[in-house]
Order: structure tokens, then sequence, then C-alpha cells
């Protein structure tokens, strides 16, 4: 167990990048993510953009947090 966030250390990865488009949907977005099969964290930093995320890439493709983060205005500049 991750001592940071709680999430599955063994097979899970981290990810972070920049987000664009953010306001108040940040906060849904992280919502709706977390509901995701394999994501164990999300962030997403309402004044710089900084997205962290943990997750089970044998659950959930990064591709697949991209679209959704796209369903809620944000674009992922990864």
């Amino acid at each position: 167990m991750c001592k940071e966030c709680g999430c599955p250390a063994h097979g899970s990865s981290q990810v972070k990048f920049f987000v664009k488009g953010i306001g108040e949907n940040a906060r849904d977005a992280e919502k709706s993510l977390r509901g995701m099969p394999g994501v164990y964290f999300i962030s997403i930093n309402n004044i710089d953009g900084l997205t962290t995320v943990f997750y089970a890439p044998s659950r959930t493709t990064f591709n697949d947090i991209k679209i959704k983060l796209a369903e809620h205005g944000i674009e992922a500049l990864a």
C-alpha cells in the first residue's frame, strides 16, 4: 500500500501531466475518474493544472483517463 494515498503500490503506475480547461468541473472529473476500474487516486491542481493519477494499467489505460477528462471539458496535455 502506498503511504501517500493508500493505492496498491504493486502493479500500479503513477502518471503526472498538465491539463487545461479546468474550473469548477475539476472536482466532478476527479470523482468520475475515481469511479473507473483500476483508478486508485487522482488529484487535479486548480491553480496550475498539474494532475496526478495512480492507476492499474491492466485495468484502465492512460487513453481511457484522457477520454474521461475530455468528457468534463478538460484536455490532458500529455
